[in-house]
């Protein structure tokens, strides 16, 4: 399973256990709001996703393994920018209402070049569009963390 987009997340609060972030959909509706889809996988003490193990342990019944992938399995997250607000001095979601704030959606959309840059992305004239787009969206899904939403 190839995943260009992953990145360490913070550990499972009440568990402590180590976690990963797995970029899974990025879309972009009709009304030009942008919906991220992110897959948060437990790991065990080897880095290894929990689920394998709970999967391949011979010694588990069917209950206890319904239960512990109940517990342990993947989470899928979605985030959208509808209805989200941002203060665009701070890039960070606010309340509606919020004096100075911008519809999240306005906010990505006024991206620049330089802003990128800032996220310590080099870029070229032969810098992929691709590189761009990968650099934004590992970023919000670090955003996405830090707001203790995953």
């Amino acid at each position: 399973m190839l995943h260009t987009l992953a990145a360490p997340v913070t550990p499972e609060k009440i568990t402590g256990f180590q976690r990963i972030a797995l970029h899974e959909n990025f879309v972009v509706t009709p009304n030009l709001n942008m919906i991220q889809q992110v897959r948060v996988i437990i790991l065990d003490g080897d880095g290894q996703p929990l689920v394998n193990r709970i999967v391949n342990d011979p010694t588990l019944t069917a209950q206890q393994r319904k239960d512990a992938l109940e517990r342990y399995g993947d989470k899928l997250i979605d985030k959208t920018t509808e209805g989200a607000f941002i203060d665009p001095k701070t890039g960070k979601i606010v309340e509606a209402g919020t004096e100075g704030a911008i519809p999240q959606r306005d906010y990505f959309q006024a991206i620049t070049i330089g802003q990128i840059r800032a996220m310590g992305i080099e870029i070229t004239d032969d810098t992929p569009f691709s590189t761009l787009l990968y650099a934004m969206i590992g970023n919000e899904i670090s955003n996405i963390d830090k707001r203790g939403d995953l």
